[in-house]
């Protein structure tokens, strides 16, 4: 998958996650979750489906940072 492609699937994972109070085209590539507002519940849900989209797994601690 292309870096530009993949950057636009997390964000809008992201997006979704926050029930779209966060558009994907406002978040930029180097912006913690956290600092986007999103709370643990989203960030669990952002965890669940890059797990699930992705057929790996994700550490709440890298989610954080």
């Amino acid at each position: 998958m292309a870096d530009a492609a993949l950057k636009q699937q997390l964000k809008d994972i992201i997006s979704k996650a926050t029930g779209g109070a966060v558009p994907a085209e406002k978040i930029g590539d180097n912006v913690g979750l956290m600092d986007l507002g999103v709370d643990s519940m989203a960030a669990l849900e952002v965890v669940m489906e890059l797990e699930s989209q992705f057929d790996a797994e994700v550490s709440i601690v890298f989610i954080d940072e």
